[in-house]
């Protein structure tokens, strides 16, 4: 379960990113990642398995200035 997880959240904004730089080299864009309970915030449970999501979303922007990672983690009722 876990490298299913890393396949869809790691490698998908990292394949998505490496897409963008090479189809529109140079342009100013913003990539908003929305997750789903990854930080506690109280005392609800967190979702580790979506936690490596977090690498790329730091380093795309520090290697790529024109893509602007934004990470916002919501808590959905279960």
């Amino acid at each position: 379960i876990l490298a299913n997880s890393n396949q869809l959240s790691f490698y998908s904004l990292l394949y998505l990113a490496q897409g963008l730089i090479e189809v529109m080299p140079q342009t100013n864009l913003n990539i908003n990642v929305l997750t789903n309970n990854i930080w506690a915030v109280l005392d609800e449970e967190v979702n580790p398995q979506m936690s490596t999501i977090t690498g790329p979303i730091k380093v795309i922007t520090q290697e790529h200035p024109e893509l602007r990672c934004r990470h916002i983690d919501i808590m959905l009722d279960s």
